[in-house]
């Protein structure tokens, strides 16, 4: 395939020419070549938005100068982030480095060619279509003009003499038929090549585009080789198109009251560049996002400076690149040459965590196609401390809820993410099961934070919130009515063992001057009985036993309210 590059190549700097001359002068300059690197994807740093990527590749130098030549950098990466180093046998000084955009050339692609057939097809039609058109106008324009000729001053009288009476009704019926037959077919082919046009424009847009799309972009690396040897390049960059978002699993086994926590990682690339067996690292971090915050500075109100001109615009900037030692490049963007070493980066143990931001190496390398769906991974797993608490509020739901109040011992910060919550336990017949609870969202929680799971229902705990009896002390024609209500709560436990459960009622609480509560008798007596009428209760019932708390109270409220205007219960 033929490949266009549209771009031009920086020239080598003064320092690096003259380096070069100096290499050359030592006898040790051999014809300066250009040679292919080829890379393969080493590792990966997964940010969430973009990530940075390092390829190596190995060439073999003569002596002397040398390009060394990669296309394997996706469209997308962002050039100014390119960092590039070496090492190996060849002492090699880098010089400088470039980057062009690579640009398919689309005459040799066989959907260019079959557009640009179908274009020349569609545009012969709407050229046959248009003279048909003409032709239909033309004719007619004739009818109209031989409607209008009897009509026309001077041939008053002439009309008669040609057409006698009779035959007026046959012309009208052929000047009629042949207006409309000639208006018709004309919007027809109008129509058609309305059509015809739509298409053509998409056509043209598409091999326009074609036209436009970047095959990649090209890194171009002059070197001087003091020696022959062998050269392994890595080159780093950040390319946008990443993200990963941890998910957990939080098993519970009740037998033990052990929780074990397995962190994964939904991980999908869409880069332009396939993973293939690379070392992935999982970061919280922001790159380049600056390591000191912006300084502002006050604003002056007055006068607008005069527009500065693009000439001089353009110079301050080339002049900003001299004194910062910055060299500007075939791209759009600015670049510090010879790179520089991105080691420390790497050298991150298994789960690598601050106050601010966390990674993660994989144990494993991974596979994930560019575009393709997400893939799962996993991030690490292990036991958490926690306080076991077994929660009731029967007046809405008769069940006993498990929670915990867990430690994060994983010497990782958790995430904020969905967790998927098991109860583990004996399947119907033996073995071990598996049992469903639901999901819950997790906040970040720092190594050695506490934060709480909701473990589900204990199915060897009953409890039970029924109404008794609702009797009128005082019925209506009263002053006041009143109305007591009788409850009974009960809770059993089928467990082997004592189980200690919180459980909690209420009573109401009055928001009128008019309505009180009387005569509350509740037994036993509630540990904690706060203003807003919640009840708690620490109960803690035998293996096998069986707990009865009674509640009754008394409402009272003017006995010429109806009941349905209060919400009684």
């Amino acid at each position: 395939m033929t490949r266009n590059l549209f771009g031009r190549f920086a020239a080598p700097t003064a320092a690096a020419a003259f380096m070069a001359v100096l290499a050359c002068g030592a006898g040790r300059c051999a014809a300066s070549e250009t040679v292919a690197l080829k890379t393969r994807i080493s590792s990966v740093v997964v940010y969430n938005g973009q990530a940075q990527v390092t390829r190596a590749g190995t060439v073999r130098l003569a002596a002397g100068t040398a390009r060394l030549v990669c296309d394997d950098l996706p469209a997308g990466f962002v050039a100014q982030s390119l960092q590039v180093r070496g090492e190996g046998t060849a002492a090699v000084t880098i010089l400088g480095t470039d980057v062009v955009t690579l640009r398919e050339d689309p005459s040799e692609s066989p959907r260019f060619k079959e557009l640009r057939r179908r274009l020349a097809l569609l545009e012969d039609r709407a050229d046959s279509l248009g003279i048909a058109i003409s032709a239909f106008k033309s004719r007619q324009k004739f009818v109209e003009d031989l409607a209008a000729f009897p009509l026309k001053q001077g041939n008053e009288k002439l009309a008669p003499e040609i057409f006698r009476i009779q035959d007026w009704k046959t012309l009208m019926d052929f000047l009629q038929a042949e207006r409309t037959g000639a208006e018709t077919r004309a919007g027809e082919l109008q129509k058609a090549r309305g059509e015809l046009e739509q298409e053509i424009a998409w056509i043209n847009h598409e091999l326009g585009r074609m036209s436009s799309v970047r095959r990649g972009q090209r890194v171009a690396i002059d070197c001087v080789a003091a020696s022959a040897g062998e050269l392994r390049l890595e080159l780093t960059y950040l390319v946008p198109g990443s993200r990963w978002s941890p998910e957990y699993t939080v098993r519970f086994e009740p037998a033990e009251e052990r929780l074990v926590l397995t962190y994964n990682a939904r991980l999908q690339q869409a880069t332009g560049e396939d993973w293939e067996g690379a070392l992935a690292t999982l970061s919280t971090a922001l790159p380049h996002a600056g390591a000191a915050p912006p300084h502002l500075q006050p604003h002056y109100i007055g006068r607008r400076p005069p527009p500065v001109p693009a000439r001089m615009e353009q110079a301050a900037v080339d002049a900003l690149a001299l004194k910062s030692g910055v060299e500007a490049t075939s791209y759009d963007g600015l670049h510090v040459r010879g790179g520089g070493s991105s080691e420390a980066e790497f050298q991150a143990a298994a789960v690598s965590a601050g106050e601010f931001a966390a990674s993660f190496l994989l144990p494993a390398a991974v596979d994930v196609a560019s575009g393709a769906d997400p893939k799962r991974v996993r991030v690490l797993q292990g036991r958490l401390e926690g306080k076991i608490s077994r929660y009731s509020a029967p007046r809405l739901k008769d069940n006993v809820f498990v929670r915990a109040t867990a430690t994060n011992t994983l010497e990782a910060p958790i995430l904020p993410g969905q967790a998927e919550v098991y109860i583990e336990g004996r399947a119907p017949g033996g073995g071990a099961g598996s049992v469903f609870v639901g999901r819950q969202a997790l906040s970040a929680v720092a190594a050695g934070g506490e934060f709480n799971l909701h473990l589900g229902v204990d199915q060897e705990l009953k409890v039970g919130h029924r109404l008794e009896k609702r009797e009128y002390v005082e019925r209506e024609g009263r002053k006041y009515t009143k109305i007591r209500y009788h409850y009974l709560i009960t809770l059993e436990n089928f467990k082997r063992q004592a189980a200690a459960v919180t459980l909690r009622d209420r009573i109401p609480v009055p928001t009128l001057r008019d309505i009180r509560i009387e005569k509350v008798d509740i037994d036993p007596r509630p540990d904690e009985h706060g203003e807003d009428g919640i009840l708690t209760w620490n109960l803690e019932p035998a293996a096998g036993g069986k707990v009865e708390i009674r509640l009754a109270y008394t409402v009272v409220f003017p006995g010429d309210w109806p009941e349905h205007e209060l919400n009684l219960e």
